[in-house]
């Protein structure tokens, strides 16, 4: 394996002195066609499935280099997940058990509509105790300006699409945008390093080479010391969290590079995947994925099975193990087309009870939104509105009344023509 790294470090310093003497690399026709092909799986879709780790070596080993406060059962522990695309809508489920990180089995959901963008945490035994908080993107981006959390709101996870070469939004500014290859995305931004046919036994792959800018960098520059959402952290975490944000400043401007290998049997789908620290070569993940199903008729295939060696975890940004340290696997169970509506992108809870934060509300400000109770009943709700909702309520029952009088007084008059 060390070999092959010193090889790979030696190739990319090679590929990066061409300069402009060459032309960027170019996909053949039939693998861009095909890449084009698979992310229109994204246009309508439904995917489910679950994620777990499973340990490498010893748990105090791992929990110690990667300096986490998490417990073993966090680390390791089983969750479900479901996605829903449709075009540049997309709502993502993630069922947690209880743990450490959370104090009971919780659904943390996260949607967008096309204009708002919705954070819901679910209770799943205490519905009452759930709570939604509505943005749009743009109120979402100011509020993370005013709070010196830029993309503090922006916690789409996508660990399925990551590992099968797909891009989903990762940032508020993304919102609105379809998953897209990762591959042809790298394509337009001239981040593809070379492609190449590879052997490997009895089969032949196409490798393909790109840069990406790395993703666990920060452009913060708050007094990390004083940023009141850390300081209000408890039980270490605060510390853990000044930690993270001193080390990902350190990576600001680096890159990661990625490596592919695409099965032209699978409609040009993610065999394996390679994810290195660019400026030292050193192995970060390493995917292989298997149980290859075609999903729609004109043969885009997909994986049921992600196995992702790790040798890093976000925790400790900076640090890569030279061996493995845990594995991630992903299970997927279902892959096909959805026929959804609207309101399927549009988290809301009809529990009684369940607490609505409501940034979009006329009645908002940047400092401080709406708030207010899913309502058990229209006195709750004319409880909490303002008068003028509460006499409209009224006028509609005086309505009714001298409506029925009015009937009365008319069958009357008219029995006594009779």
């Amino acid at each position: 394996m060390r070999v092959a790294t010193v090889f790979f470090v030696a190739f990319l310093v090679i590929a990066s002195s061409r300069g402009d003497d060459s032309s960027p690399p170019k996909l053949p026709s039939d693998a861009q066609t095909s890449l084009e092909k698979n992310a229109s799986l994204f246009s309508n879709v439904l995917i489910t499935g679950e994620i777990h780790r499973r340990l490498l070596a010893p748990v105090e080993t791992v929990l110690k280099k990667f300096d986490t406060t998490e417990s073993k059962a966090d680390f390791t522990k089983t969750l479900h997940f479901e996605l829903r695309f449709q075009g540049p809508l997309f709502r993502e489920s993630t069922k947690h058990p209880t743990g450490k990180s959370y104090t009971h089995d919780l659904l943390h959901e996260i949607s967008f509509d096309g204009t708002q963008y919705r954070i819901g945490y679910k209770e799943l035994k205490s519905l009452s105790n759930s709570s939604i908080s509505i943005y749009t993107p743009s109120i979402a981006t100011e509020y993370g300006k005013l709070h010196d959390r830029a993309n503090s709101l922006a916690r789409m996870e996508f660990w399925y699409l990551r590992e099968t070469g797909f891009s989903g939004p990762k940032t508020l500014a993304s919102l609105g945008q379809p998953v897209v290859s990762t591959i042809l995305n790298a394509e337009d931004h001239q981040k593809i390093v070379s492609v190449s046919e590879v052997a490997s036994g009895s089969e032949t792959f196409l490798e393909v080479i790109i840069e990406q800018p790395e993703p666990w960098q920060s452009a913060e520059t708050f007094d990390i010391e004083t940023h009141p959402p850390f300081v209000e952290l408890l039980n270490g975490t605060d510390i853990l969290q000044m930690r993270m944000e001193r080390e990902r400043r350190q990576l600001a401007g680096k890159d990661r590079v990625i490596r592919f290998w695409l099965n032209s049997a699978h409609g040009y789908a993610v065999e394996e995947k390679w994810e290195l620290r660019k400026e030292t070569g050193e192995t970060m993940f390493h995917t292989k994925n298997s149980d290859f199903v075609q999903v729609t008729p004109d043969g885009v295939w997909m994986p049921k099975r992600c196995v992702v060696e790790s040798h890093a975890y976000y925790t400790a940004p900076l640090f890569i193990s030279p061996d493995p340290l845990y594995e991630t696997v992903i299970q997927m169970d279902q892959c096909e087309p959805g026929d959804f509506d609207e309101d399927q992108f549009r988290i809301w809870y009809d529990t009684p009870g369940a607490e609505v934060t409501d940034w979009t509300s006329p009645k908002a400000t940047l400092k401080k939104a709406e708030r207010y109770s899913v309502p058990a009943s229209l006195d709750d709700l004319t409880g909490k509105s303002s008068g003028l909702v509460r006499w409209l309520v009224i006028l509609n029952i005086l309505f009714i009344a001298g409506w029925v009088g009015w009937w009365y007084s008319q069958s009357r008059k008219k029995r006594s023509e009779d």
